[in-house]
């Protein structure tokens, strides 16, 4: 956070961030809200007690549930610039507290925390293919004759010659079968290295 968002927070009264109110608490609100989760808590995706409506909503709702956290969220917006779930609707009914927000879409930064720390290893250069699969590989009889398509080769970790024989064309697909006949399994490498395409595809 900027220093400057710092001393802004900090400068106001702890009792205002502190401070649990309703929001757009009205019946048509309430009633919408507790429809949707009767009607759609059996047949969408739901992480803990948070509850995904559609693709930009989502309800988390629970007796452990607290309107500071929807005042928290409010505050947060309306003092930094911090990006936090714009909240709808906030309230509290028989014990339970419903808070409908912003859904908003992203990844877990924790989920390719170990991408990263995979990539902190060092692993010795060698010369490598960097496109070894059956289709590159020429025989006559039993012999192999001639491995072709050099261009993706060059002095790369000792692993890529294994992960990027994985990336299997659509025309080879009994191929991912048959690597680790010739090529040492390196499975640690080889799921750091999916993580990785996901994340920052192939750069």
């Amino acid at each position: 956070m900027p220093s400057g968002q710092e001393g802004h927070l900090s400068s106001l009264s702890a009792a205002s961030l502190s401070t649990s109110k309703t929001v757009n608490n009205t019946v048509l609100y309430r009633c919408l809200t507790l429809l949707a989760i009767r009607i759609l808590r059996c047949i969408r995706p739901r992480e803990g007690n948070v509850l995904m409506l559609t693709d930009r909503l989502c309800v988390k709702y629970g007796r452990h549930v607290h309107l500071s956290e929807a005042s928290t969220m409010q505050f947060i917006s309306q003092h930094t610039s911090i990006p936090v779930p714009k909240v709808f609707c906030a309230f509290t009914r028989s014990g339970w507290t419903y808070i409908l927000m912003e859904r908003i879409k992203g990844d877990i930064i924790g989920s390719g925390w170990e991408l990263i720390e995979g990539q902190n290893k060092s692993w010795p250069l060698i010369f490598t293919h960097g496109d070894l699969s059956s289709l590159n590989i020429l025989v006559r009889g039993d012999d192999i004759v001639g491995i072709i398509d050099w261009e993706t080769a060059g002095w790369y970790p000792s692993y890529w010659e294994y992960t990027s024989a994985h990336q299997v064309n659509p025309q080879n697909s009994f191929w991912v079968h048959e690597i680790e006949k010739f090529l040492q399994p390196m499975p640690e490498e080889l799921a750091m290295e999916r993580i990785r395409q996901i994340r920052f595809g192939d750069v």
